[in-house]
């Protein structure tokens, strides 16, 4: 997407990251382009915008949920804490981690930024519209796959409306420059 966007090709594309570690396109220079990146099992997700944008991914798996008690705020570990079963519980924890997540990764400060200042929930649901550090920021949960917590964090209400699924042998293709590659645009 890079290269078809500033028309660079795909081996001149350099990457920088923050002194905490976020990424950012380096080469070709543009500051109003921003992208977040996760990995979580069988997925990789980007999210990409004109402002800063933040996604995070994470398989749901059995985890103690003492660990929302720790590190969450107060509205977090209700909204888990009252789900109807234990399974509920587990998704509902990995819904707020992701939304965290991607917010902590869209302001670029990592987990030095502490996990219980903010709350992603807000009247039982942990999408819409939230004001962290006097900015305003939308969250945005995806099911890609039911065994996966995906959330999107930008500045934006119309933060990430499109998702394209684009195979690894396309991006390979791509890459490669294979003139069969025509799933990708």
């Amino acid at each position: 997407m890079i290269s078809e966007t500033f028309a660079v090709p795909v081996k001149r594309i350099v990457f920088g990251t923050n002194s905490y570690g976020k990424p950012y396109l380096a080469i070709p220079d543009n500051s109003s382009f921003h992208y977040n990146v996760s990995h979580s099992g069988d997925w990789v997700v980007c999210a990409i915008d004109d402002c800063p944008v933040g996604i995070d991914i994470e398989k749901i798996q059995p985890v103690q949920l003492e660990i929302s008690r720790r590190f969450f705020a107060r509205e977090e570990v209700e909204f888990i804490e009252k789900a109807p079963s234990d399974e509920q519980r587990q998704e509902r924890f990995f819904a707020v981690w992701t939304a965290k997540e991607s917010y902590i990764k869209a302001i670029g400060q990592g987990l030095s930024h502490s996990l219980n200042n903010f709350s992603t929930v807000r009247e039982g649901n942990v999408e819409g519209w939230r004001v962290f550090d006097h900015w305003n920021w939308y969250l945005k949960a995806y099911n890609l796959d039911d065994r996966y917590a995906l959330a999107v964090c930008g500045q934006k209400s119309q933060v990430c409306e499109t998702v394209r699924v684009i195979s690894p042998d396309d991006i390979i293709r791509y890459v490669l420059g294979d003139p069969r590659q025509q799933n990708i645009h």
